[in-house]
């Protein structure tokens, strides 16, 4: 049943909730068909705090991830002190992404954008080739146009583009 307290509570082992063998210090077990609001774990704030989950490493350490209430209340992943602190990660409630630091990437960027709010979806694709110094835009097979940095230093454009309002 519930358990109802007004003091901390201490425990020396594992809590389990929905298992009677936890194998960690909490372990929230469900075996369900549910995906709604009922579903998994759910952090809270009523006031005008952040709700969020806090992860530490003892000596040093501190990143946070949850809904930052006084700022739009975007989702964000934040390192709390380190060099240097402050956001990572933001998903803004239109989901928009915004990264800070370097983002690496191991193989291909894929950007999708709906079109008139129908099941079918345009792929554009961003390639830097290190090779040849060229970035480019293409959509499936067909290449937009290349922005290249020639030997020396300046940018090439070998599609008609548009800067600043001039071609």
């Amino acid at each position: 049943g519930d358990v109802n307290m007004t003091n901390d509570l201490s425990v020396a082992g594992n809590v389990g909730i929905g298992t009677d063998a936890p194998a960690s210090k909490l372990h929230i077990y469900q075996n369900s068909t549910d995906t709604g609001n009922s579903a998994g774990l759910t952090i809270e704030q009523d006031g005008t705090g952040d709700a969020l989950i806090q992860y530490l490493t003892t000596t040093f350490h501190r990143w946070t991830t949850g809904i930052d209430y006084s700022d739009g209340h975007k989702f964000k992943i934040r390192a709390l002190n380190g060099t240097p602190a402050g956001d990572k990660l933001t998903i803004t409630t239109a989901g928009d992404v915004g990264i800070t630091g370097t983002l690496n990437v191991g193989g291909d960027i894929t950007m999708k954008s709906l079109s008139d709010h129908s099941e079918i979806y345009s792929t554009r694709r961003l390639d830097i080739d290190a090779a040849d110094n060229n970035i480019r835009l293409t959509s499936n097979t067909e290449i937009y146009g290349n922005l290249s940095l020639v030997g020396s230093g300046n940018l090439s454009v070998d599609a008609d583009a548009t800067i600043n309002g001039a071609h």
